[in-house]
């Protein structure tokens, strides 16, 4: 069974529900994953549903589980456990890992533990939220971590040092979704009442604010690679691609069936 999607140039190809072709291209996945080709002919957006409660390192060699207040780290190849097990007692909501797997960062109600993956040992820990830490992303060299809440605030870290950066107070509802571009100067911010605000993080001012009148919360963005354009996910699994240069929508497309809560070009 496979069915096709065409938009102009968007096209992709679901064979039941787990092999994607796009332009000759081909993604395996364990789940379904929606795949549109893009602005090139190499480059796709790839949608899936990611269970926050257990994700995968990106290097692929580690895989982190929430329990209650603790992260059960487990090593892929070995199966060996670790236990991470903070200063904060709040129950993780959340965690996310940096791009090279040496870091994750967890987020304990409003305060946030850096971890270094290789010796399982606390970095530092992140205190600025004023309400509880939703979502949080790392820049692409590891060297800054975004992170969004319930406070209506985004705030930026530096990752090295655990000191606050930034504050970008844009939203007047609570920021569901953070990205970085890919050379680390822009951030992208979603909030609960489906806006987006695009900040130049060199000088902290925002550049531009988003909106195609969806109600849904943004559950996910991200940079095309050259920053010229950004993908979004609502909660209602609606896909927008959005040009930068212009600040307009590029296109607008269901997303697959169910909760979706992550978007990324493929490769």
């Amino acid at each position: 069974m496979s069915k096709t999607y065409s938009f102009s140039h968007f096209r992709a190809l679901i064979v039941c529900g787990l092999l994607v072709l796009v332009c000759g291209s081909i993604a395996f996945a364990l789940k379904p994953v929606l795949t549109w080709a893009s602005f090139t002919a190499n480059e796709s957006l790839r949608v899936e549903n990611q269970d926050e409660r257990a994700i995968f390192s990106p290097d692929g060699q580690h895989v982190a589980r929430l329990d209650g207040d603790t992260v059960v780290l487990q090593d892929v190849a070995s199966g060996r456990e670790r236990y991470l097990r903070g200063e904060t007692s709040a129950t993780i909501a959340g965690t996310a890992f940096s791009r090279d797997g040496q870091m994750l960062a967890c987020a304990h109600d409003a305060v946030i533990e850096l971890w270094d993956v290789k010796s399982g040992s606390l970095k530092s820990v992140l205190s600025g939220h004023r309400d509880r830490v939703i979502t949080m992303s790392f820049s692409a060299d590891g060297k800054t971590l975004a992170s969004g809440g319930n406070d209506a605030q985004s705030i930026v870290w530096d990752t090295a040092s655990g000191s606050l950066r930034t504050v970008l107070s844009g939203h007047g509802v609570a920021v569901t979704a953070v990205a970085f571009s890919a050379d680390g100067t822009s951030l992208a911010t979603g909030g609960s009442d489906a806006e987006i605000k695009v900040w130049n993080l060199q000088s902290g001012h925002q550049r531009s604010t988003l909106s195609n009148g969806a109600d849904a919360a943004v559950a996910g963005l991200v940079f095309a690679r050259d920053g010229k354009a950004l993908a979004s996910i609502g909660g209602d699994a609606r896909i927008t691609l959005w040009d930068l240069n212009t600040n307009s929508v590029r296109g607008v497309f269901p997303g697959p069936d169910g909760t979706t809560n992550s978007v990324a070009f493929n490769p």
